[in-house]
C-alpha cells in the first residue's frame, strides 16, 4: 500500500471513530433531555396514610404541581369527629430517591366562626412553595396534629405544632398587653408607631424550647400584622378594635368562660 493510500485509510478510520463517539454523546444527551422533560410534565402520585382513629379525613382534590420538582397537592379536610376543631396540621413526606420529610401544612382558626365544625370540610394545600433538586415521584400525607375547641389534642405531633401554637398564643398575648399599655397612656397613634419600631424588640423568655420560641415570635408578628391591617382598613379606630380582640378562637372561648373553656360555640 502506498503512503498516500495509507494516509487516506487513517483519515477514514478517524472520521468513523469520531462519528461513533458523536452518536454515543448525542444518545446520552437525548436520554438526559428526555428524562428532564418527563420530570417537567409528570405529576407526583398521592398516598394518604391510613389512620383509623383520626378525627380528620383527608381526600384528594387536585394536583396543582407544574412539575415534579415543585409538588403542590390540594386536599379536602373533613372533620369526622363530634367536636369543633380549632387547629390542625397535615404532614407530608416526599419520595425522591427514598422517602424523606417534606414539611407541614398548619391551620389555626383565628375567629370562632372559622373553626372546623363536625361534618364540615375545607381545602388545604401541601407542598406549595417547595422546590427540589430531584424530581418527586410521590407525596404521602397524614394528619399530624389536631386541637379541639375544648383544648384537647390528638396526633403524633412530630413537628411539635402544639408547642409552637402555645408559643404563638403567648407571643400574641404579650404583644397585645404591650400595645394596650401604649394605647392607654399615649393613644392609638403611638400604637401604630410602636408596631413599626418597637414591638419586634419584645424580649423572649429564656426557659422555653426552640419550637415554643419560634411560635412566640410568630405570635408577635401576627399581632403586628393584624394592627397594621386594621390601621390600613379603618384608621386609628380600627387599631383600638383590633387590640380588643383575642389572639384566636380558643383564646376567645377561654375569655368568654373566664379562662375555663369547654363550652359550645354560641
Amino acid at each position: 500500500m502506498s503512503k498516500q493510500a495509507a494516509r487516506k485509510a487513517l483519515v477514514i478510520m478517524a472520521l468513523l471513530l469520531l462519528g461513533v463517539f458523536s452518536l454515543a454523546i448525542s444518545g446520552y444527551d437525548a436520554s438526559q433531555i428526555n428524562h428532564a422533560e418527563a420530570a417537567l410534565t409528570q405529576s407526583p402520585r398521592l398516598e394518604i396514610e391510613e389512620q383509623p382513629d383520626t378525627p380528620l379525613l383527608i381526600s384528594f382534590v387536585k394536583n396543582n404541581a407544574s412539575t415534579a420538582y415543585t409538588p403542590e397537592i390540594q386536599l379536602a379536610i373533613l372533620n369526622t369527629s363530634d367536636k369543633p376543631i380549632t387547629a390542625y396540621a397535615i404532614r407530608y413526606d416526599v419520595m425522591r430517591k427514598h422517602w424523606e420529610r417534606g414539611g407541614l401544612s398548619f391551620a389555626n382558626s383565628v375567629l370562632p366562626n372559622s373553626v372546623l365544625r363536625p361534618g364540615e370540610s375545607r381545602l388545604q394545600e401541601v407542598g406549595g412553595g417547595e422546590k427540589y433538586s430531584d424530581a418527586v415521584s410521590a407525596i404521602r400525607v397524614s394528619v399530624d396534629f389536631v386541637e379541639f375547641l375544648d383544648g384537647k389534642r390528638w396526633g403524633a405531633d412530630s413537628y411539635e405544632s402544639g408547642e409552637c401554637l402555645d408559643g404563638m398564643r403567648a407571643g400574641g398575648r404579650t404583644a397585645s398587653r404591650y400595645l394596650k399599655r401604649i394605647l392607654d397612656t399615649e393613644g392609638a397613634a403611638a400604637v401604630v408607631n410602636a408596631v413599626e419600631t418597637e414591638i419586634q424588640d419584645i424580649p423572649s423568655p429564656s426557659d422555653r424550647s426552640a419550637k415554643w420560641l419560634q411560635g412566640f415570635r410568630t405570635g408577635i408578628a401576627s399581632i403586628r400584622g393584624r394592627i397594621k391591617q386594621a390601621y390600613d382598613n379603618a384608621g386609628l379606630t380600627g387599631v383600638e378594635i383590633a387590640l380588643g380582640q383575642p389572639f384566636d378562637a380558643l383564646e376567645e372561648l377561654k375569655e368568654r368562660k373566664g379562662g375555663k373553656g369547654n363550652a359550645p360555640l354560641q
